[in-house]
């Protein structure tokens, strides 16, 4: 078996996509998930944990569709690589980043799980959206 790099998370967006445009007019989307766990301690009293997942998108399709349908608050599902990032700021300081990955000819996966207003909720519709063969 072959090594594997992939990561599935399903919950809701913190804010709303921001973008970056490279110089060759790519666009970066960034945005996060927010995912909870819910359960009672031994008192019985409910607790919850909030993680947060940072999601970049350098895939151009599922960028553009991610600016078009995806708002704070929406759920989501995306699957990528995970992928960590080092860099030194402005001010000389080591920064660290973490992020969910879809790239371009990768099996990256964006499926919004809203459904539109007009839709009946017992229709399941789902929109995937997956990077096209070349």
């Amino acid at each position: 078996m072959k090594d594997m790099n992939r990561i599935s998370v399903i919950g809701r967006v913190g804010k709303d996509p921001e973008t970056h445009e490279f110089s060759s007019g790519d666009l970066k989307v960034s945005f996060s998930i927010a995912t909870s766990d819910r359960w009672k301690d031994d008192q019985g009293n409910q607790k919850e944990r909030t993680q947060w997942h940072n999601v970049a998108i350098v895939n151009q399709g599922l960028a553009k569709i991610a600016l078009d349908y995806v708002k704070k608050g929406s759920r989501v599902m995306v699957e990528g690589a995970m992928e960590y990032r080092e860099w030194t700021d402005d001010q000389g300081v080591k920064r660290n980043a973490s992020e969910i990955a879809l790239r371009p000819f990768g099996e990256g996966r964006l499926v919004l799980l809203d459904q539109k207003k007009e839709q009946s909720q017992q229709s399941g519709n789902e929109r995937t959206s997956q990077p096209r063969p070349r």
